[in-house]
């Protein structure tokens, strides 16, 4: 049942259903309403595979906040990124919302991991500006 539709378009899944991984067995597949998600797949495998794609998109982001942005404010920058951008686009895409419904097929996070982050990466680069160096500091390149 997805948690946000607007005119029978999907646009978010409700974030309860496998919350704190309720219901991801080890070795059965992941099922969401007497469907399989992921078919010959253990629950756990399928959760720690997009995990891993969750994980990896903020490290491509990274660069971009290279020399311009604190620790702090970077790290609060990826818990909102994560929760605002990449969980609702992996949603659209991989779990049948309305990329999925129009056939969309992303097989290696093309979409989900390279676009949002590099439209993130961006974004940072033309919001905070050139990288801050300190005197005496010269460009890399």
């Amino acid at each position: 049942m997805p948690w946000l539709s607007v005119g029978g378009v999907n646009f978010l899944g409700d974030p309860a259903t496998f919350f704190m991984f309720k219901g991801v067995d080890i070795y059965q597949p992941l099922q969401k309403s007497d469907a399989i998600v992921a078919p010959g797949f253990p629950g756990i495998l399928f959760a720690c595979y997009q995990g891993m794609f969750a994980v990896i998109s903020p490290a491509i982001i990274s660069g971009a906040f290279t020399d311009r942005l604190r620790l702090f404010p970077y790290q609060l920058f990826i818990v909102l990124w994560i929760v605002l951008v990449y969980c609702p686009v992996g949603y659209w895409n991989w779990g049948g919302g309305w990329m999925f419904e129009i056939g969309a097929w992303d097989f290696a996070g093309g979409i989900v991991v390279h676009e949002t982050a590099g439209f993130a990466s961006l974004g940072a680069v033309l919001f905070l500006g050139n990288r801050a160096l300190r005197e005496g500091q010269h460009a890399h390149h």
